[in-house]
């Protein structure tokens, strides 16, 4: 094996595919050193080992899947690249994490203060009421909506759920809440529990 290749050698490997990427991914976990220099980075923006371990495998997957489909144009060197990709994927992750703490402490907050027996059956009335209006939104709206409450991205809405563009998911939750709304006004009774 080379003691070292270039990115351009990196690059035809892993367009390649086959053996020709595996060795190249190979090379790259193992001595091109962009595995302690990402991790490094995570550690001081507040992630544990076992956070940049991931990291570095989903950034792995998406350093390949932008060479193959052409996405990576060469402005800049496959580490700087890659770090890039690391460093994003870090962000959004930390701040899914901080919103769903956050719901979590104010869920917490909410159930410390209040023990009523009452509250607790009209909370659990106010999530029924609000599941069978998604319910009647259908399927997809429900997952966008979730999802976009959960604060993903468009971006990632639209990856995960299939759409094409995040125009495209923007445009369908415009539809879902405008639909939401709708059915709410046909039935002032699900409004007031709401």
């Amino acid at each position: 094996m080379t003691s070292s290749y270039s990115d351009i050698e990196l690059i035809r490997m892993i367009r390649s595919g086959g053996k020709q990427m595996e060795l190249a991914m190979r090379y790259w976990n193992s001595h091109s050193g962009i595995r302690e220099k990402l991790d490094s980075w995570i550690r001081k923006a507040g992630g544990t080992k076992a956070d940049s371990a991931d990291i570095f495998q989903d950034s792995i997957c998406y350093l390949i899947l932008n060479i193959r489909n052409g996405k990576f144009e060469g402005a800049s060197n496959l580490q700087t690249y890659f770090m890039a990709i690391g460093k994003n994927l870090w962000l959004q992750q930390s701040r899914r994490s901080q919103h769903y703490q956050r719901i979590l402490n104010s869920v917490q907050a909410e159930e410390a203060t209040v023990i009523n027996p009452e509250h607790i059956l009209m909370r659990a009335e106010q999530i029924n009421r609000l599941d069978q209006l998604l319910q009647l939104t259908g399927d997809a709206c429900r997952k966008v909506l979730g999802m976009w409450s959960l604060n993903f991205s468009m971006r990632e809405i639209a990856r995960e759920l299939g759409y094409k563009t995040e125009a495209v998911v923007r445009k369908k939750k415009h539809q879902c809440l405008k639909q939401l709304m709708k059915l709410t006004a046909q039935n002032p009774e699900w409004k007031k529990g709401l």
